[in-house]
């Protein structure tokens, strides 16, 4: 990757600012890498990048701190007390290292909800949760992480855990109940796990799954048809089947197709880290990049999103291939432009007018927040370059922003590996217009 940015579109070599900028990143990858694989180097040491913000659309605010590297947040309107009306809304916030904490949002009040071992080399730990959406009466948490079975044995687990009834219950510590392992696969490699659990408007669950890891997808996982690894499923895990843990939804693509697993609604995804449905039900999906493309995707029933025959809009390692049946991206990023891509979700709240209905994701490694263009989150669209997708830059933070969250009021929320959570506001009339990187301090 290095070697071709360093020359321009016509081979020529690059001018001495883009191998300064190239320098820069290779040093902040480095940091952040070592961040996440060992304690060694702090998270507080990776440099924040310079970075333009061109549609100064918003500014943070810090909402929470001493949350070691989040990895999913997830709001619920929680029953104050149980069998009673009047609602709280909680924030909960799951962390890398096997830890939910929960926030109540109004107070600050904030415990733990549940601890579990983890496998947290690499890429591996708890990486995502989802609320059955009959709660509160049915109060399953499903929990995705990366079990701790063996020093050689890397297995994918959906657990369900019982969560406390009431606001009250939390304040008095009460924790969630271990429950069944409903889902469970294993992995070859610490990367590439995916990670992200979602009930879609079916309220069905949908479990992003990487390629397995390595590089490059050594054993063609993100193409085999009769492999989950590289796919997103979607399964029944609300009332499945007697004596099963989960059912396959009768309208599952490939439920009746030779050499598919049933489980599978799309695949040729390579790690889908983050993901959400729009208002309209649509699945945004943001695909980490190999070594040159970062992309965002609508993804369909049935879509295959040609991971590793392509690595967003290009071929994959090869001159030419054959695209023929494979979804396009809604947008990709080269990098350096983009490093290490996290979906966000499609606005839909009222507090930032002028990013209402366009979607907004950012970067693990650049501090930069983006939206793409009204036309872009509507449907395809041809760049100037020749490229999938427009974006525009609304905004600068100082973090590592491994996840984002949306509150039922359809307001956004950014969570980093910088162990805070920051609620993205709209630019202040005392003129902080998002560039600056500092996030504020929000008082309850």
């Amino acid at each position: 990757m290095a070697r071709t940015w360093l020359r321009d579109a016509r081979g020529q070599k690059a001018p001495p600012w883009r191998v300064a900028v190239l320098l820069v990143l290779l040093a902040a990858a480095g940091f952040a890498l070592a961040a996440r694989l060992t304690s060694r180097v702090p998270v507080a040491l990776v440099p924040v990048l310079p970075v333009e913000v061109d549609e100064p659309l918003v500014a943070f605010e810090v909402f929470a701190r001493d949350l070691p590297e989040v990895t999913d947040l997830q709001f619920v309107d929680w029953p104050e007390r149980e069998g009673q009306p009047g609602r709280r809304r909680v924030l909960l916030v799951a962390q890398k290292a096997g830890q939910i904490d929960w926030i109540e949002v109004e107070s600050r009040q904030r415990g733990v909800l549940l601890r579990e071992q983890v496998r947290t080399e690499s890429e591996m730990g708890l990486l995502g949760l989802a609320l059955s959406p009959r709660f509160p009466a049915d109060r399953r948490l499903f929990v995705d992480l990366v079990a701790v079975a063996g020093e050689e044995l890397r297995q994918t687990q959906v657990r369900v855990y019982t969560v406390p009834a009431s606001v009250e219950a939390l304040r008095a510590g009460a924790l969630a109940a271990p429950g069944p392992i409903v889902f469970h696969i294993d992995q070859p490699y610490s990367n590439h796990n995916g990670g992200q659990i979602a009930f879609g408007p079916d309220r069905m669950l949908y479990v992003g799954l990487g390629d397995g890891g390595a590089g490059g997808d050594p054993h063609g996982y993100g193409q085999n048809s009769g492999e989950l690894l590289g796919k997103m499923l979607r399964l029944d895990v609300l009332d499945p089947p007697p004596g099963r843990s989960y059912g396959i939804p009768a309208d599952n693509p490939f439920i009746v197709a030779p050499g598919y697993r049933p489980e599978i609604w799309a695949l040729g995804l390579r790690n889908p880290w983050r993901f959400s449905f729009d208002g309209a039900g649509q699945l945004w999906v943001g695909d980490v990049g190999q070594s040159e493309v970062e992309e965002i995707d609508v993804v369909g029933r049935g879509d295959n999103l040609g991971w590793n025959v392509r690595e967003g809009h290009r071929c994959y390692n090869a001159d030419d291939c054959a695209s023929d049946g494979l979804r396009p991206p809604r947008y990709v990023a080269l990098h350096p432009d983009s490093v290490c891509l996290t979906g966000g979700f499609v606005y839909e709240g009222r507090a930032i007018a002028a990013l209402r209905g366009r979607y907004v994701f950012c970067d693990y490694l650049l501090p930069w927040l983006r939206a793409l263009t009204p036309e872009s989150t509507a449907g395809d669209v041809m760049r100037e370059d020749g490229l999938p997708g427009k974006a525009t830059t609304i905004g600068r933070h100082d973090g590592l922003c491994s996840t984002m969250g949306r509150d039922p009021d359809g307001e956004l929320w950014l969570g980093d590996f910088r162990g805070r959570v920051l609620r993205i506001v709209p630019v202040r009339p005392d003129g902080a217009d998002g560039s600056s990187g500092a996030a504020a301090d929000s008082n309850p």
